[in-house]
């Protein structure tokens, strides 16, 4: 009698033992699941807070302040004072109003609302003129993805795009008037370069040798007729790598437009660029889905065949 008492007592302990590992392993399960559901919550925030971004710095937001009259711009300057021009790079997602400040901190967390932005603002050198008086006038903006801000600037890398989009217009309501822009230099440079990002060029040989020096350290550029009474606009934002790379777009300001032959195109910054991320976003999010799924029921399928075996050993023993 006593034998079989012990018999039932080891045969409880051991399936207090079971209970507890299935305690642990079905917490751990849970635990499993609730990471990969955060996972998946975190990478859908993420798509969202980007596309939200990118759709806060698309150009087309901008459209109905563009200065085709002086009222639509105006409309925009009585909300930041600091706005004062407008830049469109032909063929391009550049199309942006343009502001300046008394630095050149401002605009790279503000909106030309004048408002928080992470994606911030096209905006002139604070050392320069809002006239364009200047021998070279220096933009900046950030580089983002879907054509954003100053995000096309590296397209000009590829020498088929540098030579088929040569043209632009920069409008100053400093003198109300537009001057086209011929575009000659795409330049990979350095932030620090004290060279290529200096606004004080005044002497004729200080002027001659800034042109010569973009044209020496051109990634491409165009023959055109460059003088020392020319003016010169710069467009400049950050590149990937090195940390301090610079891309450039350098042109000739002229006191008549160019023909914008792209003007019947989607500049690739448009609403439907926009639209056309959701099914990728969504493919996205989908592929977490499915991985959340096809992993839990693989645990559920190993949990299953560990607890078939470990009850077929429970009546055995």
């Amino acid at each position: 009698m006593a034998k079989q008492y012990v018999n039932n007592e080891g045969v409880e302990r051991r399936s207090g033992g079971l209970k507890v590992l299935r305690a642990v392993d079905a917490a751990f399960d849970n635990l499993f699941l609730i990471v990969l559901v955060l996972v998946l919550l975190c990478a859908s925030y993420v798509v969202y807070d980007n596309g939200r971004i990118i759709k806060g710095a698309n150009s087309v937001q901008y459209e109905q302040y563009k200065p085709h009259d002086t009222a639509s711009f105006a409309e925009l300057q009585q909300r930041n004072s600091e706005v004062f021009g407008w830049v469109e790079v032909f063929g391009t997602g550049i199309d942006y109003p343009v502001a300046q400040t008394d630095n050149n901190f401002k605009y790279v967390n503000t909106s030309v609302y004048d408002s928080p932005s992470i994606a911030g603002a096209i905006y002139l050198d604070y050392r320069n003129s809002r006239d364009l008086s200047d021998f070279n006038s220096i933009l900046y903006g950030h580089h983002m993805d879907e054509s954003a801000m100053f995000g096309d600037i590296d397209k000009f890398e590829s020498a088929e795009f540098f030579e088929s989009h040569a043209y632009g217009e920069i409008y100053t309501s400093a003198t109300d008037a537009y001057h086209g822009i011929e575009l000659f230099a795409y330049v990979l440079g350095d932030a620090y370069d004290e060279k290529l990002y200096n606004p004080y060029v005044e002497s004729e040989d200080e002027k001659q040798a800034y042109i010569d020096y973009v044209y020496s350290i051109a990634y491409h550029s165009r023959d055109i007729e460059i003088g020392t009474d020319d003016k010169l606009v710069v467009l400049s934002t950050c590149a990937s790598e090195p940390t301090n790379g610079r891309h450039l777009l350098v042109g000739k300001l002229s006191d008549d437009r160019f023909e914008n032959s792209f003007a019947s195109e989607n500049r690739g910054s448009g609403l439907g660029d926009l639209f056309d991320r959701f099914p990728h976003d969504l493919a996205l999010i989908a592929l977490c889905v499915i991985v959340i799924i096809v992993v839990s029921l693989l645990i559920y399928a190993i949990k299953r065949r560990e607890r078939k075996r470990k009850e077929a050993r429970t009546k055995r023993d």
